[in-house]
């Protein structure tokens, strides 16, 4: 029989490391510590009982690893999950306000009208396209032919002892101003300004046809009161009514200077429509119509008819 070397256990198949460890494990006695501190030597069943508990006990070591980490994992998402809930909850939080505050129609259906007050300025020309009005009678009244009237001692005195009667071919009179105007809510505002008015004439000496003109240059300071009765987006519908005094500056008869010292009173109403471009800037259209309480001493289409009509067309700034 031949001597082997021993062979080391390292070197050894797995199965037979296997076996020869299973079989040491049995041979050798198994203690355990008690609870108070005595060491008990066990028997092989026992042994194998404490294996079996160590087994369960190792076994079930990791499911409770796993519910662990699935608790911190549960924990890290719930921590991830906390802004989100946050930002839905102020989410939530304001549109619970939202619905809880009033929107701006309810609030201008339930606060009271403010009163605006702004100031608006425009600039406006007037008119009337209509046939020329003719007429007939003595360039200035006899009871008024008196130096005052005239500034030179030829000219209309002259003509006024060589003829009687004259032709008169009276012109529409164009108007040019401006307006200022103040809201004081309400949809009322008073207008007031400056307006120069044009008034000039064809004269013709009705018995040699000899022709010349007249004009005459009239400031006035209208007042009057509107009411913007419709409103409807961009557009605006509105009356007024009031009154102006004008002054002439200058009266010329042919080469004559004559000189109006009286007044001339007319009470005026009109109708308007105005279109806003934007907040600041609007177009107006005023039909209107004018009825003069005196007259001036030359014959003019206010001493034919004293009630005239006139359209306006201007440009309104808002301030």
């Amino acid at each position: 029989m031949r001597n082997e070397a021993p062979t080391a256990l390292s070197e050894a198949p797995a199965p037979l490391v296997a076996k020869v460890r299973q079989a040491l494990a049995e041979s050798r006695p198994a203690a355990i510590v008690a609870a108070d501190g005595s060491v008990r030597t066990l028997s092989g069943d026992a042994v194998a009982e404490v294996r079996s508990s160590r087994s369960e006990t190792e076994a079930a070591a990791p499911s409770d690893a796993e519910p662990s980490e699935a608790g911190g994992e549960s924990v890290a998402e719930e921590k991830e999950a906390q802004p989100a809930a946050k930002a839905a909850a102020s989410r939530s939080s304001e549109r619970t306000i939202a619905r809880t505050l009033p929107g701006e129609a309810a609030r201008r259906s339930f606060e009271p009208e403010r009163v605006q007050r702004r100031t608006s300025v425009g600039l406006f020309a007037a008119g009337l396209p209509t046939a020329q009005q003719v007429s007939s009678g003595r360039a200035t009244p006899l009871a008024s032919a008196s130096p005052s009237h005239v500034l030179s001692s030829s000219g209309i005195f002259r003509m006024k002892r060589g003829y009687d009667d004259y032709l008169y071919r009276h012109k529409q009179p164009l108007s040019f101003g401006i307006s200022v105007r103040k809201e004081f809510g309400y949809g009322l505002s008073l207008e007031s300004g400056l307006v120069y008015s044009l008034l000039r004439s064809d004269v013709r000496v009705s018995q040699n046809d000899e022709s010349f003109s007249q004009t005459l240059h009239m400031l006035g300071i209208p007042l009057r009161v509107n009411w913007d009765f419709l409103s409807r987006g961009d557009w605006k519908l509105y009356l007024g009514a009031g009154g102006m005094v004008e002054k002439c500056l200058y009266a010329k008869f042919g080469s004559e200077s004559v000189a109006e010292k009286e007044l001339q009173w007319s009470l005026t109403a009109n109708a308007g429509v105005q279109y806003d471009f934007t907040r600041r800037t609007a177009l107006y259209f005023e039909p209107g119509v004018s009825y003069y309480l005196t007259e001036t001493a030359l014959r003019t289409a206010r001493t034919v008819s004293p009630v005239n009509l006139s359209l306006q067309l201007g440009v309104r700034l808002t301030y």
